[in-house]
């Protein structure tokens, strides 16, 4: 079989998966849920430290606030979830040596699954897109790596499912594995696709909350309390926020005063640019794009006021 990817980048996408499903579950072995899904969540402004360290990117204040909001709203909601469950079960404490690890763990598979999101939009961006073909390393290195290494968290529920003989455990695990391959082939493409990591993140925080919705509702009765409700209210302001400041930022961007559009030094530059990317190749035809031309307008409007 010829890999389109290069198996050291599968390698490290899948390491880097790998890391974050065993770090998450060994949390959520150690921690209360609230807390784990509240440093879970933080993914969104975990990105935004990365991009930055990593490639220098910055996003506007108001892009921030959302991401803010966001985190917020998810939190509340998950916290309000964990305050009812609380209310009927009284559980025993947490080791401060247990909380010490967990919530390290925690943050360091949000870092992991970002870094992935990294790895997989600059794979597909120089190999082409591959989804089939990630997914299916990152699912061989999992049952490789990550089922063995989680048996004993598995281990006796299957056997305790299997001991009850309930055709409807066995529905509910079938379908469980369908929709895990179907999320991880979109999770994959969109991970491609965004225009950046923030969007990525953004829809994997709503899908968090989505996972938590469906858990809350299939315990009804009784239905969720108020607190999670104000959470998902406060979570769709913070995405509108997100968006509406992500579309602002980006019209912003794209906007080229009408000046640099009429001098026959920009003119030459876009007939330039559109000749080159005809002519050279792939490569250059990759870059034929709206953006790149306009961002070589905007270096000759610069050259041109120095």
């Amino acid at each position: 079989m010829a890999w389109q990817i290069p198996l050291r980048l599968h390698a490290l996408m899948a390491f880097l998966w790998c890391s974050f499903t065993v770090l998450k579950s060994d949390a959520f072995s150690r921690l209360p849920t609230s807390v784990c899904f509240l440093l879970s969540n933080l993914r969104m402004m975990v990105g935004l430290v990365i991009q930055f360290l990593l490639f220098g990117k910055r996003y506007s204040s108001s892009q921030v606030l959302g991401a803010a909001i966001v985190t917020v709203g998810i939190a509340w909601a998950g916290d309000a979830m964990q305050h009812a469950a609380a209310s009927k079960n009284s559980g025993s404490g947490v080791a401060n040596h247990d909380f010490f690890i967990g919530c390290l763990e925690c943050l360091v598979s949000t870092t992991a699954l970002a870094l992935q999101g990294c790895s997989i939009k600059m794979a597909f961006s120089r190999y082409g897109e591959h989804v089939e073909e990630q997914v299916f390393f990152t699912h061989l290195c999992a049952l490789i790596v990550v089922f063995p290494s989680q048996w004993h968290l598995v281990g006796p529920r299957l056997l305790e499912w299997f001991q009850q003989r309930d055709p409807s455990l066995l529905v509910l695990v079938t379908s469980g594995v369908c929709l895990n391959f179907a999320s991880r082939n979109l999770g994959t493409k969109l991970a491609g696709r965004a225009p950046n990591l923030l969007v990525l993140q953004l829809a994997q925080t709503l899908d968090g909350f989505g996972q938590l919705l469906v858990a809350a509702l299939v315990r009804v009765p009784p239905w969720p309390p108020s607190g999670f409700w104000g959470g998902a209210l406060v979570l769709l302001l913070g995405t509108l926020q997100y968006l509406r400041a992500s579309g602002a930022a980006t019209k912003q961007k794209d906007t080229i005063p009408a000046e640099v559009w009429k001098t026959p030094n920009s003119q030459a530059a876009w007939s330039l640019a559109t000749v080159a990317a005809r002519g050279g190749g792939a490569d250059a035809v990759r870059r034929e794009n709206l953006n790149w031309r306009r961002l070589n307008l905007v270096r000759v409007r610069d050259g041109m006021s120095v």
